[in-house]
């Protein structure tokens, strides 16, 4: 996809992780969109609201912090595609990791 491309404002759904928002930073994909991305890289992610969060969700992009967010990633994506990802997520014991370090960090 080539910056500027006409095609970037029709897309359904668009998603990166890890230090892949700088791709779509530059197709300007990311401009004006609150994203986040691995540690080091937010000076690359020029136009784009960079926030410090494992997962960040804004219209049609979706951008995830690293490969600690590769769950929490993909159920957003599940969930903004119109799925319920509840199931999964306790299937796969999801929320008890959440709840565990929570209660984890309301100790120290």
């Amino acid at each position: 996809m080539e910056p500027g491309s006409t095609s970037r404002t029709n897309l359904a759904l668009v998603s990166a992780i890890c230090a892949g928002p700088i791709v779509l930073a530059k197709a300007d994909i990311l401009n004006g969109k609150v994203c986040t991305c691995s540690p080091g890289f937010e000076d690359q992610l020029n136009g784009a609201n960079y926030q410090e969060a494992i997962v960040q969700r804004d219209g049609n992009v979706i951008t995830g912090k690293g490969p600690a967010a590769a769950l929490e990633f993909g159920y957003t994506i599940l969930e903004t595609l119109g799925y319920d990802a509840s199931n999964l997520r306790q299937g796969m014991q999801y929320n008890y990791l959440i709840n565990v370090e929570a209660t984890k960090a309301s100790k120290r």
